[in-house]
């Protein structure tokens, strides 16, 4: 019984430093909560399940963001399209989450991470010309609508469009606040749809926040004393680590 009772809460202590982490990278970057919480969550849950830990948090997280500035009408103008063909082919990407095999998905993730970190380090920015035009924002929202139902990753291709834009910071932000936020509450609603969530996954989701929202707290003060660009190589540097990681345990 001891035995047991050790391992199920050196569990929960790993899971609340993974929100933890995750937190600090969002604090700090304004970007990789769910990338870092569900890259670590699948090392020991179903990636269904962990994708259904992480909703609560990206909410509340990203819900501040909506409203840190005055360019909300701007950004949804400038972005009508990606948000709304984004915001509706993350549908049809979690009935593929539902109907594929796991291990397909998981797959698929850590080339998303892995090729997420390598762009960092190759110095490739890929910028795409006339982003605001209705062909090249629905098709890009199409495919990042399906990696996010199918994953839970927001940024990839979403980063494409983001380096396309001519914003400042606090417009990505902003931005970046709006559309996190929006995939959020889709999830949510459609992991209840297709029976992902129950009520002791939500109420661990909610707990699960707490560490979520101190990691954020404690990155902001980060950002006021470490280098952002220091942070990122070494936040590149951990999901290269991660993807690498989970194809080790999975396909070998």
């Amino acid at each position: 019984m001891d035995s047991i009772f050790f391992n199920v809460s050196n569990l929960y202590f790993i899971i609340f430093i993974i929100f933890f982490l995750g937190g600090v990278v969002k604090g700090t970057i304004g970007v990789g909560l769910p990338t870092i919480t569900i890259g670590l969550l699948i090392f020991f849950f179903d990636i269904k399940e962990s994708i259904s830990l992480i909703l609560v948090s990206v909410i509340l997280t990203n819900l501040f963001q909506v409203f840190e500035g005055n360019n909300f009408k701007i950004v949804i103008k400038d972005n009508f399209f990606f948000l709304v063909f984004s915001s509706s082919f993350i549908i049809p990407g979690i009935y593929l989450l539902k109907i594929l095999n796991s291990q397909i998905i998981i797959f698929f993730l850590a080339i998303l991470i892995i090729s997420n970190s390598l762009l960092y380090f190759l110095d490739k920015t890929i910028k795409i010309n006339n982003s605001n035009t209705f062909g090249k924002q629905s098709f890009l929202g199409l495919l990042n609508g399906l990696v996010v139902g199918m994953t839970g990753i927001y940024t990839m291709p979403f980063i494409f469009l983001l380096q396309s834009l001519n914003y400042k910071k606090d417009k990505l932000i902003q931005l970046m606040g709006i559309t996190f936020f929006l995939y959020s509450m889709i999830q949510i609603i459609c992991f209840n749809f297709f029976n992902f969530y129950n009520p002791g996954i939500f109420t661990k989701s909610v707990i699960y926040s707490i560490p979520a929202v101190l990691g954020i707290m404690f990155g902001r003060l980060i950002r006021k004393k470490l280098s952002e660009n220091l942070f990122r190589i070494l936040f590149n540097g951990m999901l290269l680590i991660i993807g690498i990681g989970i194809f080790i345990k999975n396909f070998f």
